[in-house]
């Protein structure tokens, strides 16, 4: 986050900050980058589609709106942020097609506990 270390806020690697881990094993939730989720918005906040949920791949539903009419949803913190919106739960919008550099994005997969298939 902005006040982390001393001089000019800037990105970090996710190793400069162990403490910053969760029990899963995720770092970097409280800071540096902030997640851009596929949770697509209006302009009033309202949910817009869900995005389609297949198998072994996720498609993102785009309306049909313009692009000035739909937001992105990102969560978490940023290299930029104060303690107050660092908190992984924390929640903005972005609208989509706009570049921030503080927004980035997780790969991720679902959890399959041990010995399941």
């Amino acid at each position: 986050m902005s006040r982390s270390h001393l001089g000019r806020p800037l990105p970090a690697s996710v190793s400069d900050f162990p403490l910053d881990e969760s029990p899963y094993g995720v770092r970097g939730l409280a800071g540096n980058m902030r997640d851009w989720c596929l949770d697509l918005v209006s302009a009033e906040g309202q949910p817009l589609q869900d995005p389609v949920i297949d198998e072994r791949v996720v498609i993102p539903n785009i309306p049909a709106l313009t692009p000035e009419g739909v937001f992105a949803v990102t969560r978490g913190g940023s290299w930029m942020a104060t303690e107050r919106n660092t908190r992984s739960a924390a929640r903005s919008t972005i609208r989509l097609g706009a570049i921030a550099d503080s927004i980035g994005f997780r790969l991720a997969r679902s959890y399959r506990p041990p010995g399941r298939v």
